[in-house]
């Protein structure tokens, strides 16, 4: 007896590619920039930036979640007179923290995504300032320390360059923004 081959007759639906894996559309980016407060927070209120943007976007859609979370922290040592006339040793440090989520939009146009995103953040700041009396004898330190913190938003804009098949460079501007 001849041997009987089945064959299933599969819905074009079922045959349709599966989702890419969370990897293929998960993008790690770790940042470097520059950070600015009012005037209120005093002459450490600039200082470099630093921190990770996570994005949740296939290179194929042109809309996705984003992430991320940015640090600064800027300290100066120096010497000062007290009001009594005093040599003082001052030390400042100034720390801020920024988590922040959102949107992305990007246009995939060969191997350049040009790409704009805005959404929520929360700022926060802390600066602790502490002044010794340079002359032995007085234990007492002055210190000081402020702390604040406030709802905001934040946008940014950018390019993104395809160098490689999971490999990207890109160049962003971002501003963020909340009364401190």
């Amino acid at each position: 007896t001849p041997a009987t081959t089945h064959r299933a007759s599969v819905p074009p639906a079922v045959l349709k590619p599966a989702d890419p894996p969370l990897a293929a559309r998960l993008s790690v980016v770790a940042v470097g920039g520059a950070k600015e407060l009012s005037e209120d927070w005093g002459y450490l209120r600039r200082g470099a930036e630093t921190g990770v943007l996570v994005d949740l976007m296939d290179s194929s859609q042109i809309a996705g979640a984003t992430a991320g979370i940015l640090f600064s922290r800027v300290r100066s040592i120096g010497t000062g007179v007290d009001p009594d006339g005093f040599d003082i040793e001052e030390d400042t440090v100034l720390e801020t923290w920024e988590p922040s989520i959102g949107v992305r939009l990007a246009v995939p146009v060969r191997h350049v995504r040009p790409f704009l995103g805005g959404g929520g953040t929360l700022i926060g700041a802390r600066r602790h300032y502490r002044a010794t009396p340079e002359f032995s004898g007085d234990p007492a330190d002055v210190t000081t320390d402020d702390r604040d913190s406030a709802v905001g938003f934040w946008f940014d804009a950018g390019l993104e360059f395809l160098l490689g098949r999971r490999v990207t460079a890109s160049i962003r501007v971002r501003r963020s923004s909340a009364r401190l």
